[in-house]
């Protein structure tokens, strides 16, 4: 069964459990259709006042522990603690044929259309656990379109709380996880990504400049690919870095 416990205390760690659990262990069933996910995000805040990522949902009592939650942002499963709330978006989904399903409205979208007529539906929407895992990894990148409007929520905005399973088949925001493979050392994998030398050693520039940069200069800053790898940047100098 999927446990979405969290430890307030170790939060990678559960959020490295729950994604390799269920990039390699389950599918979502929809109607009469399989798929695996290929990435997700996570959400998560305190109840307390003192909050840690601003951009994480509060969920009333319709949505308790492993529910799903429909919202302006696409499907979340919901997820919720004494102390905690949050929830997993799913950003993307496979078919068993290969097919590729990119962004969290078109993974939504396609999720509710395969349930069929309004008339004569198939009830399935799930998760089901698979008899043999799948050999599939996943790496960490930041988080995709959150736009920074002060200062003191870069570190959430950076954190790697975005999931792809890989080898990646997603496309979108591929410069934060060209950006991440480079940091954490990982440079023969950036070349599975398919950039151009040259694109990827401008990543990396933007990327160096913005460490020099203050974070006051991205507050309300449009979130384009040159200003997204410069925040970037400035996060890892600020909290990684100086830990």
């Amino acid at each position: 069964m999927l446990d979405f416990k969290l430890n307030a205390n170790d939060l990678d760690t559960c959020f490295d459990r729950i994604s390799k659990n269920l990039f390699q262990n389950y599918c979502l069933c929809t109607g009469d259709q399989r798929y695996f996910l290929t990435e997700i995000e996570f959400y998560y805040n305190r109840f307390s006042e003192d909050k840690i990522d601003n951009f994480a949902h509060v969920h009333g009592a319709e949505s308790p522990e492993g529910t799903w939650r429909l919202h302006g942002a696409g499907l979340d499963i919901a997820f919720k603690g004494k102390d905690y709330y949050g929830g997993i978006l799913i950003r993307g989904i496979e078919s068993e044929d290969g097919d590729v399903i990119d962004g969290p409205w078109n993974t939504a979208s396609l999720l509710v259309r395969n349930l069929g007529s309004v008339w004569k539906s198939v009830p399935s929407f799930h998760f089901h656990k698979l008899n043999k895992p799948r050999t599939r990894g996943y790496q960490k990148s930041p988080r995709v379109g959150l736009r920074l409007r002060k200062a003191s929520d870069l570190e959430y905005i950076c954190k790697p709380w975005r999931y792809l399973s890989w080898p990646t088949k997603t496309k979108k925001a591929r410069h934060t996880v060209a950006l991440q493979l480079y940091q954490d050392g990982k440079k023969e994998e950036i070349e599975t990504l398919g950039f151009a030398k040259r694109t990827v050693e401008g990543y990396i520039r933007y990327f160096k400049k913005g460490k020099e940069m203050e974070v006051e200069e991205f507050v309300n800053a449009k979130n384009g690919v040159s200003t997204i790898c410069m925040m970037f940047g400035k996060y890892i100098a600020e909290y990684v870095e100086k830990q």
